[in-house]
C-alpha cells in the first residue's frame, strides 16, 4: 500500500497546477516568492520593520505605457501571551513607468514600520497581498527587546 500513498500525494502535489487560474482572476493565489523581514531593535524601546518584496515577485498588470499593482501589507506584533500589540496596515499602489520597468525589476519593494514597544519576546506577523492578482506572502518572525 506504500506506493499507492505516493501515488496519491503526487496526484494531489500535481493538481495545483493543472488548475492554476490565469493571472488576474481572482481565486489566482499564487505565493509572492522572495520576501523577507528584518527587524531591528532601536534604543532597547523601538523595532524598526522592514519587510522587502523583490519587484520581480509582484505580479504586475499593464496598463497603457504602465505596470501597475496594489499590495496591502498588514503586519502585526504579538507577545507571548498572544495578545496584539501592534498592528499596521496599509496599502501601497504601484505605478511603474513602461520606460522604468527594466530597471525596477532589478529593484526590491520595502515597506518600514516603526513600534514604540517595552521589553520582552514578541512574535511579529507579516501578510502582503498583491490585491491585482490575489497573490500572498506571509511571515513570521521571533524577536525581543
Amino acid at each position: 500500500g506504500q506506493i499507492a500513498v505516493i501515488n496519491q500525494a503526487q496526484r494531489e502535489w500535481n493538481l495545483p497546477q493543472e488548475r492554476l487560474a490565469k493571472p488576474g482572476e481572482a481565486h489566482y493565489a499564487a505565493a509572492i516568492q522572495g520576501a523577507e523581514a528584518k527587524i531591528e531593535v532601536v534604543d532597547g524601546e523601538t523595532a524598526r520593520f522592514s519587510l522587502v518584496i523583490p519587484y520581480k515577485s509582484i505580479w504586475l498588470k499593464s496598463s497603457g505605457q504602465k505596470y501597475q499593482a496594489t499590495l496591502e501589507v498588514t503586519m502585526k506584533v504579538v507577545d507571548t501571551e498572544g495578545t496584539e500589540v501592534w498592528t499596521f496596515s496599509k496599502a501601497f499602489p504601484l505605478d511603474i513607468p513602461q520606460s522604468r520597468l527594466k530597471e525596477v525589476l532589478a529593484q526590491d519593494f520595502t515597506v518600514e514600520a516603526v513600534a514604540p514597544l517595552k521589553s520582552g519576546s514578541y512574535t511579529l506577523s507579516a501578510v502582503v497581498t498583491n490585491t491585482t492578482d490575489g497573490s500572498r506572502t506571509s511571515l513570521e518572525r521571533k524577536f525581543e527587546i
